[in-house]
């Protein structure tokens, strides 16, 4: 097959990698390195950095084993998918001896019946492991998004905090 796409009925797997093996300090720079814009003004409110980091590291670290797995799988499932002959669609049967009774060496005969049922498995069971590939793949890819958006919530309170400033004390000196 020449064309890198998947047939009818398949679903396109992506890889999956996790990004960072530890969440990136709090530093309230933005990605580009430029600090942002100052935030509006609201009512009291407490984060915890540190727990906002630890959220981050906990996620990271249950995401990363489930990314591996999930990508030893669809290497398998390619795999077999890449197989011809892996449910038997190229099935043979083996014949000994001659009607004679002499001693003959094997002969090899297709096996029609097994070879398509094997089909038939085949086109049912690929499109079907693809398929719940994508479902595991795209929960991955969900929870790499959240975890992201955590971070950057993480980001912009701490730019927030380090950019505030106390109003200067009225009165006594």
């Amino acid at each position: 097959m020449t064309n890198s796409s998947p047939p009818p009925g398949y679903a396109s797997d992506p890889q999956l990698e996790v990004l960072w093996t530890e969440p990136p300090g709090l530093t309230g720079v933005s990605a580009s390195g430029s600090q942002s814009q100052p935030p509006p003004l609201s009512g009291a409110f407490k984060v915890s950095p540190q727990s906002v980091w630890n959220t981050e590291a906990v996620m990271l670290g249950s995401a990363n084993p489930v990314v591996n797995a999930y990508n030893a799988l669809n290497e398998t499932v390619q795999s077999a998918i890449r197989d011809p002959n892996l449910y038997g669609q190229e099935a043979t049967v083996k014949v000994s001896g001659n009607r004679r009774g002499l001693a003959a060496p094997p002969d090899y005969f297709d096996d029609t019946q097994l070879q398509q049922a094997a089909q038939q498995f085949a086109a049912q069971i690929n499109p079907s492991m693809t398929r719940a590939l994508r479902a595991v793949a795209d929960t991955m890819q969900t929870v790499g998004v959240y975890i992201a958006m955590l971070n950057a919530a993480g980001q912009m309170y701490t730019t927030a905090d380090k950019n505030s400033k106390l109003p200067p004390l009225s009165g006594k000196s």
